[in-house]
């Protein structure tokens, strides 16, 4: 397990009232099948 997330297309990003960026969800594809996962992570980023 690492603390780092995975590649993602069209997560959501925001940030809050004290400058953390949060990152929320987004899919990927898996090679060769070309299955798209669905993500439900959430990731907070201090920015200051």
């Amino acid at each position: 397990m690492t603390n780092v997330p995975g590649a993602r297309a069209e997560p959501m990003i925001r940030t809050d009232g004290n400058g953390n960026a949060w990152l929320l969800g987004g899919y990927q594809y898996d090679d060769p099948s070309n299955t798209r996962f669905e993500m439900n992570d959430l990731w907070k980023y201090p920015t200051q």
